[in-house]
């Protein structure tokens, strides 16, 4: 019926909210008025203290100060909250700033506590773009032109751009609204063929207007150098980790030899290597399990894994576990003998990894590692020091360096202690949060 259609629903709830601002407003003055002529002659003629005029509003009134001189902080991503994009949100929760968390790809139109900035609701969103189709209106331009003025508004000082192809995405953005942007390059986004190629232009205006580019592994940060970023825009500092949540456990040995794998199911990763490898070792321990968290990432990986452990007879023996949280990730680390990661660079499109979260939680847990000298991996651990590092596409060597962990205790402890001493010693993963925070007010606007 034409009643149900949602502008009906929409145009009534407009209406409604509209009435409740009429009726309102004198009383909301008025009272706003009473309260601070209240708040003054308590000040002034009664003398009371700050804290005895506020009252229980206190703690927000000193909230409200704090972040007033700290600034505001908006932050923009692709996705609201991926399961393997913990170090966006483990950030994003322990910034000293007032934030503004900005979501969605191409159009990242969503912000997390005032909504969509086009519509909130989806028939009139639909709406309003066909209207702009119809008139030629650009919609990328009238897109930036509302984040500018979103931004403004918010008194945003500075923006936070993870993944390069964001930061292309909010140059104008960044320029319109004279708001300084920092961009923070991941992995695919700095090695990826295709989208360096796609990219080329967009990334050469991203490093001329972005006021600082971070890059979360030295690898990476030589990469940008390569793709004509200057050296004095670019800082070292790997992704977030959370080093009170993941300290030195006690670990559990498991009945059997248990083999952890933690990350998406993505070319980079090559999980199905890593399932070959683990049928080498099957062979030899064959009681032993291989425990893989983690979701399919593109391309039907995670399928394509369950079909590779079955067609090698192994399918009771690989145990997936899909996405999990982080407090199940870390249960997952305290129950296994070691991690295992068979990273490589991808042989088309040269992709590679940053420096992957789950070897950093690893390390802090004392979890003895064998991993492929791959990118960031081989920037945190030392070979026969702090883990066992092999070739990349040796599956042979993976093999045997597995075995050759899961037979000896000794070197099981002697690697997971010394792991866990070297990252935190690293001032780039224990103070993290501080200096990025460093990094923010150096190029933050001064209101």
């Amino acid at each position: 019926m034409a009643f149900n259609h949602p502008i009906w629903k929409i145009a009534g709830q407009k209406g409604l909210n509209l009435v409740r601002v009429i009726i309102s407003a004198p009383y909301y003055y008025l009272s706003l008025g009473f309260n601070w002529a209240l708040y003054y002659f308590r000040k002034w003629v009664l003398q009371w203290s700050e804290e005895r005029n506020w009252g229980r509003h206190y703690e927000k009134r000193l909230r409200d100060q704090h972040f007033k001189k700290r600034g505001t902080v908006a932050i923009f991503n692709q996705n609201f909250d991926k399961y393997s994009e913990t170090f966006v949100q483990g950030q994003l929760g322990e910034l000293d700033y007032r934030k503004l968390y900005f979501y969605g790809w191409p159009s990242p139109m969503n912000e997390k506590a005032l909504g969509n900035l086009v519509a909130n609701h989806k028939f009139l969103r639909g709406f309003w773009y066909s209207v702009m189709q119809i008139l030629n209106v650009d919609k990328v331009q009238y897109e930036n032109k509302l984040l500018s003025n979103c931004l403004k508004k918010y008194k945003a000082d500075i923006i936070v751009a993870h993944f390069g192809l964001m930061g292309a995405r909010l140059v104008d953005v960044a320029v319109n609204s004279g708001i300084p942007m920092i961009v923070v390059f991941h992995g695919y986004d700095a090695w990826h063929s295709d989208q360096l190629k796609a990219s080329e232009h967009n990334y050469k205006i991203l490093f001329e207007e972005a006021a600082h580019v971070v890059g979360v592994s030295q690898d990476i940060c030589q990469q940008l150098q390569r793709l004509g970023c200057p050296v004095s825009k670019i800082s070292y500092l790997p992704a977030y980790v959370s080093s009170m949540y993941f300290e030195e456990h006690s670990q559990v040995e498991p009945s059997v030899v248990t083999f952890l794998s933690v990350g998406r199911f993505a070319m980079t990763k090559a999980p199905f290597l890593l399932i070959e490898v683990f049928s080498r070792v099957a062979k030899e321990l064959p009681d032993s399990k291989l425990v893989m968290v983690g979701a399919d990432d593109g391309g039907n990986l995670f399928e394509a894994c369950h079909i590779l452990a079955k067609g090698l007879g192994i399918e009771k023996q690989v145990i997936f576990k899909g996405s999990l949280g982080r407090e199940e990730v870390m249960n997952e680390m305290l129950h296994a003998t070691m991690l295992v990661q068979h990273s490589v660079k991808t042989p088309l499109h040269d992709d590679k990894e940053g420096t992957p979260v789950g070897i950093m939680e690893a390390m802090l847990l004392g979890l003895p590692i064998v991993a492929t000298a791959h990118a960031g991996i081989s920037e945190m651990i030392e070979n026969e020091v702090s883990g066992l590092l092999v070739e990349e596409y040796d599956v042979d060597g993976m093999a045997d360096s597995m075995l050759r962990l899961a037979k000896d205790d000794r070197l099981r402890k002697t690697l997971g202690a010394k792991a866990a001493e070297i990252i935190r010693s690293k001032e780039e993963v224990m103070r993290n949060t501080e200096l990025f925070s460093e990094i923010i007010d150096q190029f933050k606007l001064r209101r």
